[in-house]
Parts: C-alpha cells; structure tokens; sequence
C-alpha cells in the first residue's frame, strides 16, 4: 500500500517567453536608439537627395552627416537625431564656406559685363553678387517634412 505524503507542496511557476527574459524598459530604449540610427542615416541620404544640382551641392554633399551623438561631448543622444553640414574636422573658414555654399548667399561670382567701346566685355575679379547655392534650407526642410510621418507611424512596443 502506498503512503500519503502530507508535506505541504510548493507551487512552482516558470517564466519563459520574450515578455519575461527582456526587460521593456531597456527594449523599449534600445528600439528608440535603433530607429534614432535608421532615421539619420535615412535623414542624412534624402536631404543629399533633395539638393540642388550643380557644383554648389556636389562640393557640400561629403560634409552633410546624420548623426546621433554630440560633436563636442561625443555622447550619444538617447532619443533625439540631426542632420547638419557641421563636422568638427573643419576649421572656421571651412565651415563658412560649406553653410554659404549650402544656402548660396556669399559664394561670390566674378566678372563683370561692360560696355566698352559699343561691345560687351567682362573686367574679371569683380563681385558681382551671389550664385543660387544647393537650396540647402529647402533640403532640410523638405527632409524633415517627409520623416514625420515615419517617427509618427513607428512602433517603439516591438519585442515586449
């Protein structure tokens, strides 16, 4: 005959799945960091995308950079990304000269038409305004206005 065993048993229960070994707050951040990097780089190619052609925007195109760290700390942002014509390698007139050839206002043009003798003639070396630029403003912006609709639609809960 078999004995009853009247030792109080433990209930045990046991946790698997991915909603038990991750946790969702470290998730949930790490999904933000995950689309803060797809979007700068996806930023950084559609404001490229968006310049003007000519020799204006194929001279500023390698200094346009998505990013998603500070340049003077080097920290990275948690839940935040940019897209500028800013690098840190550059010195101040190089800087200058990138941002004017980006918005077109100070890259000077040279050569002046006269009338000389009843014909036309140009005296090279004088400014005689400015060229159009890469139409860099309406580059960001136009690039902004098109990625907030994907940061609205974007799920952040995926994997919890």
């Amino acid at each position: 005959m078999a004995r009853r065993d009247n030792r109080p048993r433990l209930m045990t229960i046991e946790l698997e799945g991915p909603f038990f070994t991750a946790d969702p707050v470290k998730t949930y951040r790490a999904n933000v960091r995950d689309l803060m990097d797809d979007l700068a780089k996806a930023a950084e190619a559609e404001v490229k995308s968006r310049l003007r052609p000519g020799p204006a925007a194929n001279a500023v195109r390698g200094y346009i950079h998505g990013r998603t760290y500070s340049y003077k700390t080097g920290k990275r942002w948690a839940s935040y990304m940019v897209v500028s014509s800013t690098d840190r390698s550059l010195d101040g007139a190089t800087q200058r000269r990138v941002n004017a050839q980006l918005s077109g206002r100070r890259l000077a043009v040279t050569g002046r038409q006269f009338v000389y003798g009843g014909a036309w003639a140009k005296r090279p070396g004088t400014p005689i305004g400015t060229m159009r630029g890469a139409d860099g403003r309406k580059a960001f912006a136009g690039a902004a206005r098109g990625f907030r609709a994907v940061i609205n639609g974007a799920n952040l809960t995926k994997g919890i």
